[in-house]
């Protein structure tokens, strides 16, 4: 299948979500505002005169969606306008925060049983705990459901306004039964993923960045720290995993770069022939300027991901190893109105690395250092990998066992270098850059 055609629109890259706060008064003020503007009014006119006069009656807000669907297809394959009933999923999806309880469920389970929780969310505080099966939501049953469908209605179930409540029939994991009143409340999705020691003799670690989302760069300094404590002290070499990212957050993409590159251009931003915006490395935040680097990518890794792939590969920080990039090299900006739900995706810019290449449609996207394939059924296998919630610490153990028990284990561990053929090569790589004497692999 394409790979544009499985592209998530609603995580491309984003430089940094623009508010405008804006103050319009009626719809009459409005129009008059704009009434000596040829354009609007003629638009004005036609919008009123199909509404009134067509030979088929039309509802008003279908027939002004149509029209604004229209303009944003006539500008690029990445602009889009986001309406009302969809602004706070995709507001979700692009800061990796939503409104619920934080836990993690197993798949495939009926009643809905607790795999996990976010740790400091409302459901731990409220003292679930892992195996606690779930089985009524506000009195509502779930056991009509068959076991592919329960999760999915459990979450929209569960999901709610902050500071809203949600009580639960719990089976305890520890037994008995009880209710369980858990006030909803923002919960942050983890954009680092999956961290943990390749090769604990080596020192070698490795991180997955699932997108670039808020708080990126801070998770990466904490998974950095976490593998230098597990590695004795001091990490000898990271895989930095960028495959099936499809973007993010600019801001946060420049700065998880700067942990790498102490000097230099990160990536410029240009429109209509002219330089917008240009990002440098800031010496004082490269925490891990000498830390040997292989970055694994893929089709999928697009957008902020190709921003950090192109800029630590042109300043010769990170072999890359894996499959050519999607070749996104356009930046969105979101734009907002005070009191509209409706949000605004437009493309405003284009993005260059600092070797100036740009890297969009037509022009190819990053081409690693070293191309590895995947076959089809381990490119299966990983993605379903890669899409599952790392499960904290504090929980691995209750449940691995809880894995065990229920038979979907497997799906929560990530594949080993000997089943990933990419993750093998990219662990060979460190190791031979980590003994050359220069410090550089091949």
């Amino acid at each position: 299948m394409d790979s544009r055609a499985r592209f998530p629109w609603w995580l491309i890259l984003v430089n940094d979500v623009i508010a405008f706060a804006i103050t319009v008064g009626t719809i009459e003020f409005w129009h008059a505002r704009f009434d000596d503007q040829s354009e609007l009014r003629m638009l004005r006119l036609v919008y009123r005169q199909v509404l009134r006069d067509h030979v088929e009656p039309h509802d008003a807000e279908e027939v002004q969606r149509g029209a604004i669907d229209w303009l944003m297809g006539q500008l690029d394959e990445y602009s889009a306008f986001v309406p009302p009933d969809k602004a706070s999923a995709f507001d979700s999806e692009t800061t990796g925060e939503y409104q619920g309880i934080g836990i993690v469920a197993a798949p495939r389970t009926a009643p809905l049983t607790v795999h996990a929780l976010f740790e400091g969310g409302p459901a731990e505080r409220a003292g679930l705990a892992v195996g606690d099966r779930i089985l009524r939501i506000d009195g509502e049953s779930l056991a009509d459901l068959p076991p592919e469908r329960v999760v999915a209605e459990a979450t929209r179930r569960l999901l709610g306004p902050p500071g809203s409540t949600v009580t639960l029939q719990v089976e305890r994991a520890a037994g008995g039964t009880g209710e369980v009143v858990i006030t909803r409340g923002a919960v942050q999705r983890k954009s680092v993923k999956w961290v943990r020691l390749l090769d604990a003799e080596a020192r070698i670690g490795y991180l997955y960045i699932a997108a670039f989302q808020q708080r990126t760069a801070a998770e990466v300094d904490a998974a950095l720290q976490q593998l230098a404590d597990e590695a004795g002290g001091r990490l000898a070499g990271l895989v930095l995993d960028l495959r099936r990212n499809p973007g993010g957050l600019l801001h946060e993409a420049v700065a998880v770069t700067n942990r790498f590159v102490a000097s230099g251009n990160i990536v410029t931003l240009r429109a209509r022939g002219v330089e917008q915006g240009r990002h440098d490395a800031d010496p004082r935040k490269a925490t891990h300027r000498d830390l040997p680097l292989v970055v694994l990518v893929d089709h999928e890794s697009a957008s902020a991901s190709e921003v950090v792939s192109g800029a630590l590969q042109d300043h010769g920080r990170a072999l890359l190893v894996g499959q050519r990039t999607f070749g996104k090299g356009a930046v969105q900006s979101i734009y907002r109105w005070e009191g509209l739900d409706f949000r605004l995706k437009l493309t405003t810019s284009h993005y260059h690395t600092p070797s100036g290449r740009s890297i969009g449609p037509g022009k190819g996207g990053i081409v690693p250092d070293v191309e590895v394939a995947l076959d089809d059924e381990v490119a299966r296998r990983l993605a379903v990998r890669l899409a599952q919630h790392e499960v904290p610490r504090r929980y691995k153990e209750a449940a691995a066992e809880l894995g065990r028990k229920l038979g979907f284990v497997s799906e929560h561990e990530q594949l080993g270098p000997d089943e990933d053929a990419q993750l093998g090569r990219a662990l060979a790589e460190l190791r031979r850059k980590i003994a050359a004497p220069d410090g550089k692999a091949r």
